[in-house]
């Protein structure tokens, strides 16, 4: 699901953390529980990982030419890193 939850939106530009729709808090970890939350929790992290290193690098590969250009790139970057961080204080995602 974490996969699917990524590509979805990676083809929109954006970065979408998968949170899992159950209730942990009442829910008794198991072994198998906990290595799927790991797992999660792994590829949060590749996800933060690629979207904080492809700083320039789409900039580059495009060879955009004009300020509107420019400007479009940054402000789709700045949206795309602001809903991470809000995803990063969401309170489901903080249990996990």
């Amino acid at each position: 699901m974490c996969v699917t939850t990524d590509y979805c939106f990676q083809r929109k530009g954006q970065t979408k953390l998968y949170i899992p729709k159950e209730n942990l808090s009442e829910h008794k970890m198991d072994r198998d529980t906990e290595q799927r939350l790991e797992n999660i929790m792994q590829a949060w992290i590749q996800q933060i990982t690629n979207e904080m290193s492809s700083d320039n690098k789409e900039h580059l590969v495009e060879n955009l030419i004009g300020i509107d250009k420019e400007l479009k790139f940054w402000e789709k970057r700045k949206n795309n890193l602001a809903s991470l961080s809000s995803q990063l204080e969401n309170k489901e995602l903080i249990k996990i």
